[in-house]
């Protein structure tokens, strides 16, 4: 289990990167600081992104890999794994051809750039050796923080943002 911060900051000032975790090179948690972190090839290598919450500090880089991928003329693409809500959120208020173009459709609805899967809460997902299953947090906006094992049991909680959640500390 190789992990990588990225940037664990709220804000964006020179030397403080948004909120972003890489997890052996293809799997991402937020994307706060994504394309201000990574290089093109580093980036390339990306398969799935978790979302804690849509909140801009979170999924910024995600638009700007996109655009990257298409720019680049390349058949890469990404999933993006969130709890309904907050994938209904970022198409609608992000991919939404008006804000930036919709990569959940180009260059078409069968073969697009970015993939949306909705994850439910409490329900684990299995991605190559790691299980991860979404736990609500305390936040104002919905919001799940990820635990993530691997087949040895090493594991960790990747929370994006919270205030107190006793239920997290229970698993």
């Amino acid at each position: 289990m190789k992990i990588k911060v990225l940037g664990c900051a709220g804000s964006a000032f020179p030397g403080h990167n948004l909120s972003s975790l890489l997890l052996n090179h293809k799997i991402l948690f937020d994307a706060g600081s994504l394309t201000h972190v990574l290089g093109e090839k580093d980036q390339l290598r990306i398969e799935h992104i978790f979302i804690t919450h849509a909140h801009l500090d979170h999924i910024m880089g995600i638009p700007f890999l996109a655009d990257n991928i298409i720019a680049g003329n390349l058949k890469h693409r990404v999933t993006l794994i969130a709890i309904p809500s907050v994938a209904r959120t970022i198409k609608k208020n992000l991919f939404n051809s008006a804000v930036w173009p919709d990569f959940t459709e180009i260059p078409n609805i069968e073969d697009s750039i970015l993939k949306l899967v909705p994850l439910k809460i409490g329900k684990s997902i299995k991605l190559d050796e790691y299980t991860v299953i979404p736990y609500r947090v305390s936040h104002p906006v919905p919001a799940v923080g990820y635990l993530v094992e691997d087949r040895r049991t090493m594991r960790f909680f990747f929370t994006g943002d919270t205030g107190p959640t006793d239920g997290t500390w229970k698993n």
